[in-house]
């Protein structure tokens, strides 16, 4: 495989943080914007160069942009970052043939999520990355945007 055969960019970094307004400091939202969508930015700007028209771009996101928490400012804040960051690549990839994903993932059982209220109802990461898998697979005939990917029932 050479560096002109990328296919699919999956964009998973992310931070969190449980502060409410409140209790945020500015170089806190400033760190989780850096970390949970300028990181994500920078690699496609990195690799920009290397994707072909059929190739896909995923950023993965966060429920919490489309309805928000109260303890959760800094976090949701870099998230709708990278909801804007996507939106503005699907028009410049689009042009090319490339599609931009950004998903919107439910609760996730990962590290990132211990201690909370309800975790053995959330998604578990391989369930998730399966569906993305089948997702991306689909791609060749059907074009996607925004993508919720969340449990049935809690």
């Amino acid at each position: 495989v050479s560096p002109t055969d990328i296919r699919t960019i999956v964009c998973n970094a992310a931070m969190y943080s449980d502060s409410a307004f409140s209790g945020t400091t500015v170089d806190e939202a400033r760190r989780l914007c850096e970390v949970n969508a300028w990181s994500h930015l920078r690699i496609v700007k990195g690799l920009d160069g290397m994707l072909r028209e059929g190739a896909t771009i995923v950023f993965i996101n966060s429920i919490g942009t489309t309805i928000g928490a109260d303890k959760e400012f800094s976090y949701i804040l870099s998230k709708k970052l990278l909801t804007g960051i996507a939106e503005g690549l699907q028009y410049h990839f689009g042009k090319r043939g490339i599609s931009v994903i950004n998903v919107l993932l439910g609760g996730m059982r990962t590290e990132m999520a211990r201690g909370r209220q309800g975790l053995e109802k959330f998604i578990d990461p391989e369930e998730a990355a399966a569906a993305l898998v089948e997702m991306c697979s689909l791609r060749t005939s059907l074009r996607f945007r925004t993508i919720e990917i969340l449990r049935s029932r809690y």
